[in-house]
């Protein structure tokens, strides 16, 4: 069964961010910390992959099998952080997280209807978007009591984790914010520009033959929720950069770490 939202203590906030690439990088690379992956190998297999035929045989076509050509875009995937890609074939750019796949029609013509009005200026969510929310809220999650003055809709995820912390922590005082890692940086960056303290919670790691999967070390993080100076959580699902996606039945024990029933 899904916890439900409304169980959940206002001091933690579940910040769902899209899993990158970044670890895959990090293998092709050769630079993660206690991999096992060779690092030959991976550049075999992230090559194979983009060289693949845009479809198999068997396979109906889809968005997932076509192959985007990004030259020319000013990408910062293809081209690098400074440029540092450009001309080169011999690359294949996992490190950020931005997937190359078009996307789906119905988002397309929404975008250019939008353009096409040519007033470009300041908007709120319309009440359809904050209706469907709330609906996706009860019927997935359970969570029966949301409310429109519950949501703050926000550009990107950074913003959020920003405002997050700033609701929630006094500045350059003792309050501190749980994080797990490995994260996505602007986790702990944006917390420790917003004045707070970064306790920073390892991953297990779990070491295969060929594989490194991370799991919740629960005797470390119910330590550090239960310190007095935390305020918040900041939790990320599917987690950046290690791509778990964290079942129901560990969602509902973190919940239950705050006094959910």
């Amino acid at each position: 069964m899904q916890p439900s939202l409304a169980s959940l203590s206002p001091l933690i906030v579940l910040l769902l961010a899209l899993t990158s690439a970044s670890s895959l990088q990090r293998h092709v690379s050769g630079r993660h910390r206690g991999s096992t992956i060779d690092a030959a190998f991976a550049r075999r297999a992230a090559s194979a992959l983009m060289q693949a035929p845009a479809s198999h045989p068997s396979a109906p076509a889809s968005l997932f099998d076509e192959l985007v050509d990004r030259s020319g875009t000013s990408s910062r995937k293809v081209q690098g952080r400074n440029g540092e890609y450009l001309g080169r074939g011999d690359v294949v750019p996992l490190w950020v997280a931005d997937m190359c796949f078009r996307a789906p029609e119905p988002i397309v013509r929404a975008v250019v209807e939008c353009a096409a009005h040519g007033v470009y200026g300041y908007t709120d969510a319309p009440e359809e978007l904050v209706r469907l929310t709330l609906e996706r809220l009860e019927r997935v999650y359970g969570c029966a009591r949301a409310c429109k003055s519950w949501l703050r809709w926000q550009p990107g995820l950074a913003c959020g984790l920003s405002h997050a912390v700033r609701a929630c922590c006094r500045p350059n005082t003792a309050d501190q914010v749980v994080i797990c890692t490995p994260i996505y940086p602007p986790f702990c960056a944006l917390t420790e520009a917003a004045g707070a303290n970064v306790v920073r919670v390892p991953l297990a790691e779990e070491r295969g033959e060929h594989t490194l999967r991370y799991s919740i070390d629960w005797c470390a993080l119910e330590a550090a929720i239960a310190h007095p100076d935390t305020k918040l959580l900041l939790w990320c699902s599917p987690h950046n950069p290690t791509g778990r996606c964290w079942p129901a039945a560990e969602m509902q024990r973190l919940a239950k770490l705050w006094g959910a029933p």
